[in-house]
């Protein structure tokens, strides 16, 4: 293969793999963002996971892919204990081992102003919730994850980017 083929097939090659790492096998490719004036945050969703009704607080949204099985909930809460991320990774923690006493924390870790947790329910189910703090502590603003464990490979690039845009903004969106 000649100098100029080499580096349009490896171009080619490039950009197939970035064009699969980037969409969810079986998910659409296609993401929206989800907006959230109460607490002041932003998450992409995948755009064909129909948002659930608004509850009465309107602290977020449950997202659930259609005619698959596992959930994707955003929400946004106050800082009433007053937790730091360790604090607050901690309390995740012990309500995990409480729930059904068999759910297993497997990954754990925290940083300035985050936390995450990871898992196996008690039914077998993974679960991966990080949490945000804003900048004052006062708030904090979650995505939390069930999918069963067979469909890891489809989830995994939809965790991975929830994860990383769940993020506060100000009042003009920014």
């Amino acid at each position: 293969m000649g100098g100029k083929a080499a580096v349009k097939a490896l171009v080619l090659a490039v950009a197939w793999w970035a064009l699969g790492a980037s969409s969810a096998p079986g998910f659409s490719s296609s993401w929206a963002v989800y907006t959230n004036p109460r607490f002041g945050y932003t998450v992409d969703v995948p755009a064909d996971f129909p948002a659930g009704e608004a509850p009465e607080n309107d602290d977020g949204r449950t997202f659930t892919p259609p005619g698959r099985q596992g959930s994707v909930a955003v929400y946004g809460s106050f800082n009433a204990l007053g937790h730091s991320p360790e604090d607050h990774r901690e309390w995740l923690k012990e309500g995990f081992a409480n729930a059904g006493g068999r759910a297993r924390v497997t990954y754990e870790a925290t940083g300035k102003n985050w936390c995450v947790l990871s898992g196996f329910t008690a039914e077998g189910a993974i679960f991966y919730q990080r949490v945000r703090f804003s900048a004052d502590g006062d708030t904090i603003i979650a995505v939390h994850f069930v999918y069963p464990e067979e469909d890891k490979e489809e989830w995994d690039p939809v965790v991975e980017r929830m994860g990383k845009t769940l993020r506060f903004v100000d009042a003009e969106g920014n």
